[in-house]
């Protein structure tokens, strides 16, 4: 937290000096801004970042200055000076000779780091236009198969897993990936994305056997490039234990999702929404094995984070109290469950469609509920609709 600390007073700083020797609107003030969004994203405070970074991107919208090689270095060195590394924004060194040479890249990874801050926020609708942009400007100005595009690609993927349009992220990721693999090399650590999405696909798919080999790798090119107590992962530890819970190992499942809470809570702190997922999954875990106790703790403390950081219809809070009505359901409290899987439904069709996959098992749930209050009717009209989504194909 202490480094947290001293580099927002780096980076106000920086933009202070920048504005007040400049001018408001030199491209230098763009790069502060840009560098000071990444952080305030990378703390989970959406709404700092988003105002800095439409700023820096409106500011790049117009004629930038000629002094680009000074200023990418002097951002490179800065953000390398006090260890900032935030989701994408660390792209590989090669981007920045060829960000020098055109201003549409300098916009590119301006919308692109806006992009990323709306997709911490699950808001699909707002990050896919701009990692699309972003795409666009990539390939016309580098070409098709260069890295740079590959990370837009590989943005787009983990977008489409997230939205259940499997096919798509199944594309997305696999170009990616031959991208990376040729100009980077099989162990990039911006490889680490789109394996671990691709993961994420067969694993819904319930092709485990595929998933497996693409966590193991993903985990290892972490471990390898950014440390075992690095952020991303812990993002792959977490995944390791979703892989396991699905496959119904349990105590497998529990000893990654235990390793990725560590790693969250000594990068992110204690109550950061990146834990959230991981509380969740987890509390599933003891849950299906009977300990509702600790079930029941750690998803009111999941839903405690994210009612903070997000609003009261955001994605997690609906999966959240799936998970919570569902351990009522366990507990033979239908009154309960019933009303907390209802809320559930809401709060996900409005937030992720009605007939994304996750709407699929919710629905399952309230109808098991309702099948237990011997709401026979009910049920089945539940189970029908659930039945039309599986069979959409992804």
């Amino acid at each position: 937290m202490g480094k947290d600390i001293l580099a927002e007073a780096l980076f106000e700083e920086a933009l202070q000096i920048r504005e007040r020797k400049l001018g408001p609107d030199h491209i230098a003030v763009a790069y502060s801004l840009l560098n000071s969004g990444a952080f305030y994203l990378r703390c989970a405070q959406f709404a700092k970042a988003e105002k800095l970074l439409e700023r820096a991107v409106k500011m790049l919208e117009h004629a930038l200055e000629p002094d680009f090689q000074k200023t990418i270095r002097d951002w490179k060195e800065t953000v390398e000076s006090i260890g900032l590394r935030t989701m994408r924004l660390d792209q590989a060194p090669e981007d920045y000779p060829q960000l020098a040479d055109s201003a549409e890249l300098v916009y590119a990874l301006g919308v692109f780091i806006l992009a990323d801050n709306y997709m911490a926020q699950d808001k699909y609708d707002l990050a896919e236009p701009l990692y699309l942009q972003s795409l666009e400007i990539r390939e016309r100005v580098l070409g098709f198969n260069h890295h740079g595009v590959a990370l837009s690609l590989a943005a787009l993927g983990q977008l489409s897993e997230s939205l259940g349009q499997y096919s798509v992220a199944e594309e997305r990721c696999g170009r990616a990936i031959t991208i990376l693999e040729n100009t980077l090399g099989p162990e990039s650590r911006y490889l680490a994305l789109p394996l671990e999405s691709l993961g994420l696909v067969y694993t819904r798919r319930q092709q485990f056997t595929d998933a497996l080999p693409l966590f193991l790798r993903s985990l290892a090119i972490r471990q390898k490039t950014l440390g075992n107590d690095s952020a991303d992962v812990g993002t792959s530890q977490h995944n390791l234990g979703r892989l396991y819970s699905d496959m119904g190992d349990f105590s497998e499942a529990e000893s990654h999702y235990l390793r990725a809470l560590e790693i969250n809570e000594k990068a992110h702190g204690s109550n950061h929404p990146k834990s959230a997922p991981t509380l969740t999954n987890l509390a599933g875990v003891y849950s299906r094995e009977g300990k509702f106790a600790d079930a029941e703790s750690l998803y009111l403390r999941a839903l405690a984070i994210v009612e903070s950081a997000f609003e009261n219809d955001h994605k997690s809070v609906g999966m959240i109290l799936n998970g919570l009505g569902i351990l009522y359901y366990y507990q033979n409290n239908y009154v309960r469950a019933e009303e907390t899987l209802t809320r559930s439904i809401d709060i996900l069709e409005k937030s992720l469609g009605p007939e994304h996959p996750d709407m699929y098992t919710c629905l399952l749930n309230l109808a098991a509920t309702y099948r237990a209050e011997n709401r026979v009717q009910d049920a089945e009209v539940l189970e029908q609709r659930a039945e039309r989504i599986l069979r959409i194909p992804r």
